[in-house]
């Protein structure tokens, strides 16, 4: 396993809340001070570099959420530079090309997997084992106890899941059954396990 992958799983076993963020001020906020991880999406090239200045006292782990970054592309190049000059430690996708694209320069990645019925449940476990993520992010988080026996049938990938997950009670479902972490937006589940 990946070393920032490894110390990721350590730290979501004590904060298994991801603030999902487009604005990283969101998390300079004191109350916030203590949050060791953060997912990006939504954003462009220059928010990135502003990102990285103000993560430098910080130290998040920074997730990014690739395929949503705007005045990039994601190819060979794309991903050097966010690796070595923004300093992102785990990028996100939904394409098993990136992904791969990703592991060749040894880059943890987290691979989405949207699951809507059984039919896209099948594809996706398809299209991760195309991928062969370290991480595995499902959305819509809310459906992953109903997917998860079906999941560790066919791999043994860390799964966080995203979306749809509004309370401590959904929140403790989904880690109860198997998630390692969960992604959101909902500023009222961020300070949970702090």
């Amino acid at each position: 396993m990946n070393i920032q992958i490894a110390n990721l799983i350590k730290e979501l076993n004590k904060n298994p809340v991801i603030p999902c963020i487009s604005n990283f001020d969101e998390l300079l906020e004191s109350t916030y001070a203590n949050i060791k991880t953060a997912l990006i999406y939504d954003t462009n090239i220059f928010d990135l570099i502003n990102i990285t200045k103000k993560n430098l006292n910080q130290k998040k782990t920074i997730i990014l959420n690739i395929d949503t970054v705007k005045g990039l592309c994601a190819d060979e190049y794309g991903i050097k530079f966010l690796r070595n000059y923004i300093k992102i430690d785990i990028i996100a996708t939904a394409s098993p090309k990136i992904a791969n694209c990703l592991k060749k320069l040894n880059c943890p990645v987290m691979q989405l997997m949207f699951i809507l019925d059984t039919k896209s449940l099948k594809k996706g476990i398809e299209l991760v084992t195309a991928g062969k993520p370290d991480l595995i992010d499902i959305r819509p988080g809310i459906l992953f106890p109903k997917a998860a026996e079906m999941l560790r049938k066919n791999f043994d990938i860390p799964t966080i899941c995203s979306g749809f997950i509004n309370n401590q009670e959904e929140l403790k479902k989904i880690l109860g059954s198997g998630a390692v972490g969960i992604t959101t937006s909902s500023q009222k589940l961020w300070t949970l396990y702090l």
